[in-house]
């Protein structure tokens, strides 16, 4: 490939070069803000982090920024198709894209010199040159966004799992009482008081058990509760009765606070 500093300088002999000879002076100073304008816009995509690779539709690199080369570790003559720098697994895939001419976002990783390879998020986009369409691919390393993503997700993992199991203790303790307090009620509880603070506590505890089952830790399903809640007082207080139970709650989801409360 080109060494993109010998087509500017070639690009630039050939703006001269009209200046000095049958193009009307007129035209020449456009032509040298055209250049410079250009050059401004090379050394802008040479100097920016991300990979930038015009592509034709058979995968061959037309132009490349200075920054994949330092990135990618390779001489510049060693990159002449973009399948030189993906692996073989993505090949069908970027066959595929560059065939629909489609504007995508794909991850995929490039490969450096050493082998190792770069995790890139890449932005493909059809553009058309002189009434051919060609493909722009800018790529961005995303490792370090990675790692701090598996680094969050590990950290909300630990804080879940946290959660749950103070759920789940808060609710062993609830029972521990309610279970005492059932004790006091076969030994004490003439008028029901203990039964009627049973209850209650045995509703706090369905909270929290609830809670530590379930995939969202900050809110409950209103209706799953009021089901259970309805099933274990039919079960406590309708010994020898004909009751029968209906049902008309929305499936709305609550706070813990107010849950609480209405428990």
């Amino acid at each position: 490939m080109p060494s993109p500093n010998e087509d500017w300088e070639d690009l630039r002999k050939a703006i001269m070069g009209f200046g000095g000879k049958s193009v009307r002076k007129s035209y020449y100073p456009q032509l040298k803000d055209t250049l410079h304008k250009l050059q401004r816009f090379k050394t802008l995509l040479d100097h920016t982090r991300d990979f930038i690779f015009l592509v034709d539709a058979d995968g061959k690199i037309i132009d490349v920024n200075k920054s994949s080369f330092i990135n990618l570790e390779y001489p510049k003559d060693e990159i002449s198709s973009i399948f030189n720098i993906i692996p073989e697994g993505y090949y069908e895939k970027f066959k595929e894209i560059l065939s629909r001419k489609e504007k995508v976002s794909i991850e995929a990783p490039l490969i450096k010199k050493d082998g190792n390879l770069i995790l890139t998020e890449m932005n493909i986009d059809i553009v058309k040159f002189n009434g051919n369409d060609y493909v722009v691919i800018v790529a961005r390393d995303i490792r370090k966004r990675k790692e701090l993503e598996d680094e969050l997700r590990r950290s909300l993992e630990e804080k879940e799992l946290l959660l749950k199991e103070i759920h789940h203790r808060v609710k062993n303790n609830l029972q521990i009482i309610s279970s005492l307090l059932s004790l006091q009620s076969m030994i004490h509880d003439k008028n029901g008081t203990f039964k009627e603070t049973q209850d209650r506590i045995r509703s706090m505890a369905l909270i929290h058990e609830q809670l530590y089952q379930s995939d969202d830790l900050a809110r409950i399903n209103f209706k799953k509760y009021v089901e259970k809640l309805i099933r274990n007082l039919f079960h406590s207080y309708s010994a020898g009765k004909s009751i029968d139970i209906i049902l008309d709650v929305e499936d709305l989801y609550l706070s813990i606070e107010t849950t609480i409360p209405l428990a």
